[in-house]
């Protein structure tokens, strides 16, 4: 059974193009390694210009697999560049009971 990740980026200033792009790149690798499923990611902005990324891992042992395989490596250091990394309480507007977001379905 899969297990759904959120990952939570907000853009460094003058690199949400860069960002998006990552983003849009991300899956179609992931998948080729055999980390993601086939389920489509969601991609969601808050109004502050956070996005949410929510993408369905094959295991647990998969993201363990991720996090030594150099290709993923590389691929998330590039996000280390154009973003960083929040935990989503720490995105304003999490601590209403209805958080509200726009979808981006370009990416």
């Amino acid at each position: 059974m899969g297990v759904i990740s959120m990952a939570v980026y907000r853009p460094r200033s003058g690199r949400e193009e860069e960002l998006r792009a990552l983003i849009r790149e991300r899956p179609p690798i992931m998948r080729r390694l055999g980390y993601l499923t086939d389920r489509d990611h969601l991609v969601l902005k808050a109004a502050d210009g956070t996005l949410f990324e929510l993408s369905e891992w094959v295991s647990p042992e998969a993201i363990d697999r991720a996090h030594s395989d150099p290709e993923v490596l590389a691929m998330w250091a590039r996000f280390d560049d154009v973003c960083e990394y929040l935990a989503p309480a720490a995105v304003e507007g999490m601590d209403a009971p209805f958080p509200t977001f726009e979808p981006q379905d370009d990416l």
